[in-house]
């Protein structure tokens, strides 16, 4: 089990939040779920829907990728849930289902200088991914580390067990082939309830963004929910490193410095390490999701 361990030296400030929404043509994204920074823009993947969107972070405006389909809006029983994102060496783009049900085990391979998408049935790799756990798949966060995809589990709610990260071959990835390493467990820490509740609700993983040797940024959040499928109140957020065998994090902080309770789903990292973006998850098809402008300072 690696303990990540609360460091003091680092701080995780949401220095602008702003609704997703294009000012120009009220296109929204309302489900934001990963991101990647790629050219000036990001390439964000929305839970809820059949599609992506490329969207400007200086101008807000959207412009809509259909990876499924008609990429429309799906409800909770029928949505491909796309809840990761990275970027392969070939500059491919590979989103990924979340795992729980047949629907969200497929992965995308997005071309962004054609435009196409392949789709693969991933059904072998998240039965592998299936047999270490105790739980379903809860697939939130992808990068890629050399030649090996580094998949983050999210723990099922807070009954769930602890989350974890399996490494499975690139080359083995791209076929959907279930042959994965053993589960890496991480006890991410936790947020107590306040109130009349009782007892602690874990941080779990939401995202990941690779910053090179081998290290990764993480998202967490303690979300108050009895599975992973039902929406709860979030009762904070945690931005994260893992290196080799340990891992440490600080909690996500607002422009005040009050603990920040949004549900931040997917991180980019702007190149020189010490900004982000991250993106929220109302958990409401009537809200637009948000874009966070995050400083990191200390030893990150």
């Amino acid at each position: 089990m690696h303990t990540a361990r609360l460091d003091v030296r680092l701080t995780a400030r949401i220095v602008r939040a702003r609704p997703l929404e294009d000012p120009r043509t009220g296109v929204r994204a309302c489900a934001a779920s990963g991101a990647i920074l790629r050219d000036g823009r990001l390439f964000v993947v929305e839970d809820d829907s059949l599609s992506a969107a490329w969207i400007d972070p200086v101008t807000l405006s959207i412009e809509r990728v259909p990876l499924l389909e008609d990429g429309g809006r799906r409800a909770k029983a029928d949505k491909a849930d796309f809840e990761a994102a990275f970027e392969a060496a070939d500059g491919a783009i590979w989103i990924l289902g979340s795992g729980g049900t047949a629907r969200r085990r497929r992965l995308v391979r997005f071309d962004p200088a054609s435009g196409a998408c392949a789709v693969l049935d991933a059904s072998a790799l998240y039965a592998a991914l299936a047999a270490g756990l105790p739980v379903a798949p809860n697939v939130e966060g992808a990068v890629l580390v050399g030649d090996v995809v580094r998949l983050f589990h999210r723990a099922n709610g807070t009954v769930g067990g602890a989350s974890a990260s399996f490494d499975v071959a690139f080359a083995d990835f791209c076929l959907g082939r279930g042959e994965v390493g053993p589960p890496s467990w991480f006890d991410l820490g936790g947020l107590a309830r306040s109130g009349a509740g009782h007892g602690v609700v874990p941080l779990a993983f939401t995202d990941a963004a690779p910053l090179g040797d081998g290290r990764v940024l993480y998202l967490a959040a303690a979300e108050d929910s009895d599975d992973a499928i039902a929406d709860g109140p979030v009762l904070g957020a945690a931005v994260g490193i893992v290196e080799g065998e340990g891992a440490r994090y600080a909690l996500l902080t607002e422009a005040d410095g009050a603990s920040s309770f949004r549900k931040v789903e997917g991180v980019a990292v702007v190149p020189g390490g010490a900004r982000a973006w991250l993106v929220v998850d109302p958990d409401d098809t009537e809200r637009a999701s948000e874009l966070c402008e995050v400083v990191l300072e200390g030893p990150w």
